[in-house]
Formats: C-alpha cells, sequence, structure tokens
C-alpha cells in the first residue's frame, strides 16, 4: 500500500510491507475479527530482526497466540523496513505516519482475504501493540475516532484497543524519564522501575539506543545536523571501532548492522564521553545530547504525547507494576487523562506483577520486565481483554 510522508525535501509516496497470519483449521464464520498489531523498536534495518520475512517475537511470535484463538493478524513493518530499508524510520515523534503503515495494511489485507475466499464478511477490529508499537495502537483508536483515518475498503469496525507499554506521555513521564538519573533505590524509584541490582544496567542500555534514535529520526524529517541535537564526540562514535557515525547507524541497510551491534557501540560511545560519561549511577541522557533540547523537538514531543482525550470506543491500557524502559506512569496518566473525559465504564486498566514470572537473565533467574520477557505475559491480558470484548 501507498504511505505518503512529509519530509524537509518533498512529498513523498512510499510501500511499505507487513504480515498477515490467517488461523487454520476453524470455519471462516469462525473467526473473531481482526488484529492490528504494531511492533517494539527494532534499531537494527536487518530483514532477520524486522522485516515481512523475519520472525521478530513481537510479529510472528506474538501474532500466532492471537491466530491460534481464531483472529486474523495484521502486523506492518513501519516505514523504513521491510521493503522500505532505505527510508529512515520515524520513529516515536512522528505516530500519524506510523499508524497510516497499520490502516494502509489493513486495506490490503482486506484485498487478500477477498481473493483467498476467506472472508468477506465484516470483521471486528482489534488493536494492540507492544511499546513504541503500544503508542502506535493508542493513536490508531484517536485518529479513527476523530476522522484522522478511516477504515473505507476495509470492511472492519474498531471493536477495541488494548495497547501495551506504550510511551502515551511523552511531556510529562518519558522524556522527563530519560532526563533523570533514574535508580531503583527504596524511596527514590519514582518512575517504577523494576527493584532488582541488575536492572539498571538495563536502563541505562536502552537509554544509550532509544534516545539517539529518537534524535536521528528527529533531525533527520527536520534537516537537522547531528551536532545540533547530540554532542559531537558522541555523534562521530569517537571513541568506538565503528565505521558509521550515529546518524549512518540508523540510516544504513548493512545487514551487519544488527541491533545488539547499534546497541553496543552507542552503548560505549554514551560511557566514554569525556566529560560526565553514562554510567549505572549516572544514567541520564544529558551525558550526550545537546543542551538546551532544540525547541522543536520540545515541541514534538508535545505534538505526540496522547493523553488527555475523549474515547467512544472500549480501551483497556496493559502495563506490569515495574517497567525499567518504558514506565507505567505512561499508561497510568492516560488512563486518569481519558477516564476524566470519557465513559468510564470503557476504560480499563490491567497491571501485571513482574514477580509473578521470571526470565533468565545474566545467568539468574529474575522477573520479568519490559524487555525481558514482560511482552509476551501483556499480549496474553490484551487477548483476555479482547475476548471479553467479543462476548460483548
Amino acid at each position: 500500500p501507498g504511505l505518503n510522508v512529509i519530509n524537509s525535501n518533498n512529498d513523498l509516496t512510499r510501500t511499505v510491507s507487513g504480515g498477515v497470519i490467517i488461523p487454520q483449521g476453524i470455519a471462516t464464520d469462525k473467526i473473531k475479527g481482526v488484529v492490528l498489531l504494531y511492533h517494539s523498536t527494532v534499531a537494527s534495518k536487518n530483514n532477520n530482526e524486522c522485516g515481512p520475512e523475519a520472525d521478530i517475537l513481537d510479529g510472528k511470535g506474538y501474532a500466532a497466540i492471537y491466530a491460534s484463538q481464531g483472529y486474523i493478524v495484521v502486523f506492518p513493518d513501519y516505514l523504513g523496513y521491510g521493503v522500505d530499508r532505505n527510508e529512515v524510520h520515524p520513529y516515536v515523534i512522528f505516530p500519524q505516519i506510523n499508524v497510516l503503515s497499520g490502516i494502509h495494511m489493513l486495506k490490503a489485507t482486506r484485498q487478500l482475504l477477498n481473493s483467498l475466499g476467506v472472508s468477506n464478511k465484516s470483521l471486528n477490529l482489534y488493536v494492540t501493540g507492544y511499546s513504541e508499537g503500544g503508542g502506535y495502537a493508542l493513536w490508531t483508536s484517536y485518529m479513527l475516532q476523530n476522522n484522522m483515518a478511516d477504515l473505507d475498503g476495509t470492511n472492519m469496525h474498531l471493536k477495541a484497543t488494548a495497547p501495551m507499554a506504550g510511551p502515551y506521555d511523552l511531556t510529562n513521564i518519558q522524556l522527563p524519564f530519560e532526563l533523570s538519573n533514574v535508580t531503583p533505590e527504596v524511596g527514590k524509584n519514582t518512575y517504577n522501575i523494576l527493584d532488582v541490582k541488575p536492572i539498571t544496567t538495563s536502563v541505562t542500555v536502552n537509554k544509550s539506543v532509544l534516545m539517539p534514535f529518537i534524535l536521528t529520526s528527529f533531525a533527520h524529517y527536520n534537516n537537522i545536523n547531528c551536532s545540533d541535537v547530540m554532542l559531537t564526540q558522541f555523534c562521530n562514535l569517537k571513541d568506538t571501532d565503528s565505521k558509521y557515525t550515529v546518524f549512518e547507524l540508523f540510516e544504513k541497510t548493512d545487514d551487519k548492522l544488527t541491533s545488539g551491534t547499534i546497541g553496543g557501540y552507542l552503548y560505549k560511545q554514551a560511557t566514554s564521553m569525556q566529560i560526565n560519561p553514562l554510567s549505572d549511577t549516572n544514567n541520564s541522557v544529558e551525558a550526550f545530547i545537546a543542551k538546551p533540547l532544540h525547541s522543536k523537538f520540545i515541541q514534538a514531543i508535545k505534538d505526540s504525547s496522547l493523553v488527555d482525550w475523549k474515547t467512544q470506543s472500549p480501551i483497556a491500557l496493559i502495563y506490569l507494576n515495574y517497567d525499567s524502559v518504558v514506565p507505567n506512569l505512561n499508561a497510568i496518566n492516560a488512563y486518569k487523562g481519558m477516564t476524566k473525559l470519557s465513559n468510564p465504564n470503557l476504560i480499563k486498566k490491567i497491571n501485571i506483577d513482574n514477580y509473578d514470572f521470571t526470565y533468565f537473565y545474566n545467568n539468574s533467574y529474575t522477573p520479568i520486565d519490559h524487555s525481558m520477557g514482560g511482552g509476551m505475559f501483556q499480549v496474553i491480558a490484551t487477548l483476555s481483554a479482547f475476548e471479553q470484548f467479543n462476548d460483548n
């Protein structure tokens, strides 16, 4: 499907890809609906990690869970991935663009279903996504309800939305979290990160990847130099053996640049800064960003936050009690904002206790967290929510 993208040079029409999973072994009239699933952040453009054939966990892996229960699952790659690897992914602060990748996938899916003779009946649409994708899931519901997008030609109707661990409140939660020196210490754990000893390193590593990604995307689409948003020593990856700059890490289609490789370069440089280097006890991104933050970036953060709005369609916000990457305060603030303006019976919040489940990390078992097994249990929670909505 064509996707219109506006950048600093021209209006471009891009072709984006994605996947569709159709449940097998059941009658077509028993299909419960369509789940639109937005995946989480993938730093690499490597098609083994993110693309129409990639077996990524929150692509095919999560999709299979929904499909096993009778749902058709649609999961877009986003602009910048899959067949469109030559474009920089418009990351986080461009939610409308990424929502359109999902909406266009739905329209292509209807054509596919018709051609396969699978189903031509009206289908309920259930929208979800994890982490980065959680933000796009909530934005999808907002845009569909406010005539900023439509389901024309899909014969689908929005039934419910259940975003998982998304960055909904970038202004008041996510950006301050990145700028803060976060600790799980009792009495100081203001962002509700997992309160076990090894987790601070996870916080530090994720900050060294996610903030450069968002600043690269912002700068690219605003025709801004790296040194205007990040320190020059960091931009050039001066203290690593990378042959690429920070911008190029997120631009190049070199299949040797896996997410692990990209993360390794960024973490090494962030912890090697000459002044105030990033560390587990100093994990504010001020270690490598240019200050003050660019005024257009602050505005973009504000524009991409989605907290206070009225929904007329059911929404279940899924989150962990502790989240060391996307603080659960994002979901809590979105819940408060929506219930204030909407029929409170339409809004649910479903929290999962990290300590009920474990994940093998650093040669030991630890409670689940955002990037350590937490997604799987949230998927199961969304499935439960969809089943309840399906019965209504």
